[in-house]
């Protein structure tokens, strides 16, 4: 009789866990109008100009959307966290380090070709969270 008692206590832990599971993973998906902000966010800093400043706005698109993921602390801790989400994480490693060259060093200049390189470094990040 024990025996049966252990494995029905056994069977519903199972059963609660997959819920949670289930449950934790309905959360992480994005609605409708998140996806839409996403999208129209993406757009917006698609078409800057301003290289620098576009790689700096899809980074902070980035960090919004590992945000709204469940991963917290900044960005490079977001990507340490989930490094597994990515198809390439040093691709988004560079993107990232590029944005941090923009933000802490002085007259930093960079090209066109720095420039495309981290933005579809960022865009495929986005695309691999779901986000674009």
């Amino acid at each position: 009789m024990n025996i049966y008692l252990f494995l029905g206590i056994f069977l519903l832990a199972d059963l609660l866990l997959i819920l949670y599971v289930l449950y934790r993973k309905s959360l992480k998906r994005f609605s409708q109008r998140e996806l839409s902000f996403f999208k129209k966010e993406w757009q917006r800093i698609f078409a800057l100009d301003d290289g620098k400043h576009a790689v700096m706005e899809a980074d902070k698109l980035l960090h919004v959307v590992l945000s709204k993921k469940g991963y917290a602390g900044t960005v490079g801790e977001q990507l340490k966290k989930g490094e597994k989400l990515f198809s390439n994480i040093n691709d988004v490693w560079f993107a990232h380090k590029l944005r941090n060259n923009i933000a802490h060093e002085l007259d930093v200049r960079i090209s066109r070709a720095e420039r495309d390189r981290a933005l579809r470094s960022f865009e495929k990040a986005l695309k691999d969270l779901g986000a674009l």
